[in-house]
């Protein structure tokens, strides 16, 4: 019996990379949008936060269009 091939492999730690970050971002949004509010934070901070998580989902797009087309070179 073989095991995964290094294809499979490479799809499944992107796929595990694209989970953690989709995560990380809204946890993080969400933190930033709890701070802001208890501590006032400015509208310039707060932006900066949106700014940052539209990078991230973004980036995570990215990075699962690219699990697609991987798994598309598998078939």
């Amino acid at each position: 019996m073989t095991g995964p091939s290094d294809l499979d492999t490479a799809i499944a730690k992107r796929s595990g990379r694209v989970a953690i970050l989709i995560l990380a971002v809204f946890a993080g949004w969400g933190l930033l949008q709890f701070l802001g509010v208890q501590l006032e934070l400015s509208r310039r901070v707060m932006g900066l936060g949106d700014a940052v998580a539209l990078v991230g989902m973004g980036w995570a797009i990215y990075e699962t269009a690219m699990i697609w087309r991987m798994r598309r070179e598998k078939e």
